[in-house]
């Protein structure tokens, strides 16, 4: 066997093994069928009107569920599922203004199903610890508890001599939702979804918020959000190795030794960003 033959064959055992590891996936979460099966769709119903039952659409709905549960199942099944639109209206949330696009109770019902059997446990696998996001056991009690703990553990490691030549380097992004690319999703959709009908829909809820950015009030949007700042977390941990950095939603902090590296490093993550369409 010459070189070239082994190459050829070191290739299709890659090829053959990501087959498999694909295959693997197919089985664990299902076709888009098992997905959105009957009995996964009511139990979404059942999730997404809790807390909420006070609303005069969660009402109507509930008061013919299974019918209009039936109803979206056989529309997913057949291809002919299409979003109703937003409900939009402003709220000022911690003194931000917020322009909300929330989505009728019965696209809820599908967002939910999407996200709890699939782009919740897909995507938040990639996810570092000290991405604080709002997900099972996270949270902003996380992410402060996260924050407190960085402080303590650097203290003890550099003492007062660290903190009068290092600092706190906040940070957050400009006009996040309204500016996130899409680019990301779709590249990291199309590594970790593998069935085409469910990453179709997918992509298609982030789309009707437009070109660029996503909607507040819609449950795909927020999974996606911290999807698209995910790579950010990866550099600043498994690249420079910083220990003392954590991040909730589009505002994070880095906790350094060294104030003149903190400054250079806030060029670097403001370069890189802008790079794919964001702002610091």
């Amino acid at each position: 066997m010459n070189s070239a033959e082994r190459r050829e064959a070191r290739y299709q055992r890659r090829k053959a093994a990501r087959m498999k590891k694909k295959a693997a996936a197919l089985r664990e979460y299902g076709d888009f069928e098992t997905v959105f099966s009957f009995e996964r769709l009511y139990e979404s119903y059942r999730a997404s009107v809790r807390g909420v039952g006070w609303k005069a659409s969660t009402q109507r709905y509930k008061a013919a569920s299974l019918a209009n549960v039936t109803k979206t199942h056989e529309e997913l099944i057949a291809g002919r599922y299409r979003s109703k639109g937003f409900y939009e209206f402003d709220i000022v949330e911690r003194g931000k203004p917020r322009h909300i696009r929330s989505v009728h109770i019965s696209e809820r019902v599908v967002q939910r199903c999407l996200c709890d059997n699939i782009l919740v446990p897909v995507f938040s696998h990639s996810f570092v610890f000290d991405n604080a996001a709002s997900l099972k056991g996270k949270g902003v009690d996380f992410a402060m508890d996260r924050l407190d703990r960085h402080l303590h553990r650097f203290y003890r490691k550099f003492g007062v001599e660290g903190v009068e030549s290092g600092g706190v380097l906040p940070g957050g992004f400009s006009d996040f939702f309204n500016s996130a690319p899409h680019s990301i999703i779709y590249r990291e959709a199309e590594r970790r979804i593998h069935d085409d009908d469910v990453r179709r829909i997918a992509c298609q809820f982030m789309e009707d918020f437009g070109d660029v950015g996503f909607g507040l009030g819609s449950q795909v949007s927020q999974i996606d959000a911290l999807m698209v700042a995910s790579p950010l977390d990866h550099f600043i941990k498994e690249q420079l190795h910083i220990k003392y950095y954590g991040r909730y939603m589009d505002d994070f902090y880095i906790i350094h030794s060294d104030k003149a590296f903190l400054k250079e490093l806030r060029r670097e993550i403001e370069a890189g960003l802008a790079a794919i369409g964001l702002r610091v």
